[in-house]
């Protein structure tokens, strides 16, 4: 494909597939999408009520691609959007009060991890130094607890400062 493209051969807008980091990966998204949109193409026409078995027979889920088989025959329209709804927790206060909330607490919460992970405010403060994600989440402290709603490990001194995430 290179080749070709290289040598003026071929469609214009596979010049795209030249791009030394993402011009291969490009090219194997769009050629297995063509290859799908093809083999569904061969075992339904897009209007027959009855649809293949390898098919989805619930109705179609939302999309707004403009790529897939059912964009392009314009069976799937729009986007798909996650619920708002929070999920409600039970917070355990200390002195053995329990609260059940959708919203952030302003009390660190054991999240329930086996082992202690990487505080992601330390990560955050870490963003501007010009070091590797590996090396930022070493110099992190580690921790088990923190918001149960936005399931964050935040270590106590962190906690301590003003979670970043709460307003």
């Amino acid at each position: 494909m290179c080749f070709l493209i290289k040598s003026d051969i071929g469609q214009k807008e596979w010049k795209r597939y030249l791009d030394g980091h993402s011009g291969r990966h490009d090219f194997q998204i769009d050629l297995a999408l063509s290859l799908m949109n093809y083999g569904i193409g061969l075992q339904w026409d897009g209007e027959s009520a009855e649809r293949p078995n390898f098919m989805r027979q619930d109705p179609f889920v939302p999309c707004d691609c403009g790529k897939c088989f059912f964009c392009l025959k314009g069976i799937t329209n729009g986007i798909a959007h996650p619920s708002e709804k929070k999920a409600k927790v039970t917070v355990e206060y200390k002195c053995g009060a329990r609260v059940t909330t959708n919203k952030c607490t302003n009390v660190r919460v054991s999240l329930g991890l086996e082992s202690g992970q990487y505080c992601r405010m330390c990560y955050r403060k870490q963003l501007t130094t010009k070091l590797l994600a590996n090396e930022r989440k070493k110099r992190c402290r580690t921790s088990q607890m923190g918001c149960p709603i936005c399931k964050e490990p935040i270590c106590k001194e962190c906690w301590k400062e003003g979670y970043d995430k709460h307003a």
